[in-house]
């Protein structure tokens, strides 16, 4: 019995000290992590507002929401996103960028300030990923967010009448 209590205490100690040395890794290192994504074709979101200021007037900003280790955002990418982009169908309709939920990374929010991803996404109350987001180029919603993924059964059709609401809204707005 000892032997098991001072096997246990060796393995607590040790996950202690790799914790530990975890803590002290430079933040470039953290944050080069950070910044690999599992798609080559989602861009990630650093920059709202420079890259809303390159919308046309009818395209729509669709804002990805996704956190590490979420097995419905890898589905969702796999399944719907990366197909969408690599169609080109909606290059004229919409730009995709993607935000870690997570992230310790501020980005620039569409105001221009330096935003933690947490609190820009409690701006527009996300509670779960994934989650899209349909907005215009100054950040305001022009359509329901869509939240959750189960497969693509019935995903497009609700995508694809979300970004066409959401076109229609452009043209209202303008």
């Amino acid at each position: 019995m000892i032997n098991f209590m001072h096997t246990g205490l060796a393995r607590v100690s040790m996950a202690l000290s790799l914790l530990f040395l975890l803590a002290l890794l430079p933040p470039a290192v953290v944050h080069a992590a950070e910044e690999q994504h599992h798609s080559k074709y989602i861009s990630l979101a650093k920059d709202l507002q420079a890259s809303a200021a390159q919308l046309p007037q009818k395209k729509v900003f669709l804002l990805y929401v996704s956190a590490p280790g979420c097995s419905y955002c890898e589905r969702l990418e796999r399944q719907i996103l990366e197909p969408l982009l690599i169609s080109g169908n909606y290059a004229n309709k919409l730009l995709l960028r993607k935000i870690n939920w997570e992230s310790e990374l501020e980005v620039v929010n569409f105001s221009g300030e330096p935003q933690l991803p947490v609190d820009l996404l409690l701006d527009y109350k996300i509670i779960a990923t994934p989650t899209l987001l349909l907005l215009d180029k100054n950040g305001r919603q022009l359509a329901e967010p869509i939240v959750g993924y189960n497969g693509s059964d019935y995903y497009w059709y609700y995508l694809d009448l979300a970004i066409e609401q959401s076109i229609a809204a452009l043209g209202q707005v303008n």
